[in-house]
């Protein structure tokens, strides 16, 4: 599985490895399409310019998944997995779980999503491994 790094509090942590929450946020900007969707196959001077294309598309409703919407634009998703860090210690605990589906849209308030604006959601599949807690 090939897994990108994120970090978390322990509160949604906690939940993650319990099972309770199934789902992840984060705002759908440059940096996030940059580490999650490959666009090698494109010269590097257009790179730029299709993640700023696929971003538009999500946020124009055009599309609300994140694999379909880089498909469009003769791209993949770079990862099929994430490994949640709670905190930045060498021996910080993590989860490894896979992902089923990254979406743009509104999350659960109850688990740490904005009210007010869509997000990168990735949904979670089954915790593969739990390390350090």
């Amino acid at each position: 599985m090939e897994t990108v790094t994120l970090t978390i509090k322990k509160k949604w942590f906690d939940l993650i490895a319990s099972g309770e929450k199934t789902e992840e946020y984060r705002e759908l900007n440059m940096y996030y399409l940059r580490r999650l969707i490959d666009t090698s196959n494109f010269p590097a001077k257009r790179r730029e310019d299709i993640l700023n294309s696929i971003g538009e598309d999500l946020q124009k409703g055009l599309d609300m998944y994140v694999k379909s919407a880089a498909l469009r634009h003769n791209c993949k998703i770079k990862y099929n997995g994430l490994m949640l860090r709670n905190g930045y210690s060498k021996n910080a605990p993590k989860i490894i779980t896979g992902v089923i589906m990254m979406t743009y849209e509104f999350g659960k308030p109850e688990w740490g999503a904005p009210t007010d604006k869509r997000v990168l959601v990735f949904h979670l599949g089954t915790v593969t491994k739990i390390i350090n807690t």
